[in-house]
Formats: C-alpha cells, structure tokens, sequence
C-alpha cells in the first residue's frame, strides 16, 4: 500500500468513527417528553393547602407565580424543569412564629421535613407524594434571616416543585 492509500484509509475510517460519534451524540440529545402534559402536577401543587394562607399579618408582594414544566438546554441535550409555584411575602413577625406557622400547616398538609433545617432550627425543606406517584419539594426560605430583628420586615419565598 501507497502512502496515499495509507492517508485514504486513514481519513475514511476517521470519518466512519466521527459518523459512529454524532449518531449517539444525536440520540444522546433528544429530548425528554415533557413530565406533566396538561399541567396535573402543576395544578395539584398550586391547589395544595400549604399555599392557601399566609402567616398572620403577613402580606403576598404579588400574586403566587405559577412555572409550568420547561425545558433547560444542558450541555449534550436537554432537561426539564418544574413545574413550579412560588409565593413572596413579608412579615413583621419573629422568623420563629414564620416558620412554626409553615411547620405546623406542612404537616397537616402531609408534607414531611427531609431533615434541612436553616439557622434558627426549623425545618426548611419538606417532601410529600401525591396520587399517582407524583413526587414534591416545598422550602422556604427567609431571605432576611441573619439581619432580621424583632419588629422589622422581612421577606420570605415559599418554593414548591413538582
């Protein structure tokens, strides 16, 4: 064999490798289907109890954001995210009546604590499983923890997933 051919073969079988490389490549990106057709999942945790009320005197600084399941490229394909319900308020509570509101209203809620606790020792992350399997986080979070003190605003981010 010629040099050329040598160079030849070389050059077909990188290009019959490279084929080989961007058909998986192809089907390592296709796309999930989307977990909650029709929104279910999304309008069951918007419907949940633990989003019905706020603490006493607190106030929603706008309505619950509701996420529907979307789609988040990744490097090689994509995922998807959500979907999502979110509420933002603030209270002039103590953080410790905040969270022994939200405690006691999870689990009458079914939601289980998963162990997380922030700063103060509450629990702030929960899990629950609705009909079908369907698996939910909820946390909150009190953006305002370290600086809050009795009597002054502070604002909080009820986070629910689905």
């Amino acid at each position: 064999m010629g040099e050329r051919s040598t160079r030849v073969a070389f050059v077909l079988s990188a290009l019959a490798l490279m084929t080989v490389m961007l058909a998986g490549l192809v089907t390592a990106c296709a796309s999930p289907p989307n977990p909650d057709p029709g929104n279910r999942h999304l309008n069951a945790l918007a419907a949940d109890a633990i989003f019905a009320t706020l603490p006493p005197g607190a106030v929603a600084t706008g309505p619950p954001l509701r996420t529907p399941a979307r789609k988040r490229s990744t490097f090689g394909g994509s995922v998807w995210d959500g979907p999502g319900v979110s509420v933002t308020f603030t209270s002039t509570q103590p953080a410790g009546a905040v969270f022994t509101y939200y405690v006691n209203l999870a689990t009458s809620a079914g939601w289980v604590p998963n162990g997380n606790k922030n700063i103060l020792g509450y629990p702030e992350v929960w899990n629950k499983t609705y009909p079908g399997g369907v698996h939910a986080s909820l946390g909150l979070t009190d953006m305002d923890i370290r600086a809050a003190t009795s009597g002054t605003t502070t604002t909080y981010i009820l986070n629910g997933s689905a």
